[in-house]
């Protein structure tokens, strides 16, 4: 089974509040403004599974994770050292 908007979206405004709590801006980081088109893309597409690997080399960190459409497999991001 596929997950709706709405769900993806209950899946994504946590870890949008996150990133914010952490300073993470998309206006302050390229790789933030990166990591925001693949949750739009994610936001779009029906059947779409992504896995993040994004490193932010200024402050020596990495984004990892899984946005899935399907129910079976958890939707996660992870900040963790480089």
């Amino acid at each position: 089974m596929i997950r709706t908007r709405d769900e993806k979206m209950d899946y994504i405004k946590p870890l949008i509040k996150s990133l914010n709590v952490l300073k993470l801006y998309p206006s302050r980081y390229d790789e933030i403004k990166e990591l925001y088109k693949c949750i739009k893309e994610y936001l779009e597409t029906d059947n779409y599974r992504k896995i993040i690997k994004i490193e932010i080399k200024s402050i020596n960190k990495r984004i990892v994770g899984v946005l899935a459409s399907k129910h079976r497999e958890n939707v996660y991001l992870k900040l963790e050292n480089m």
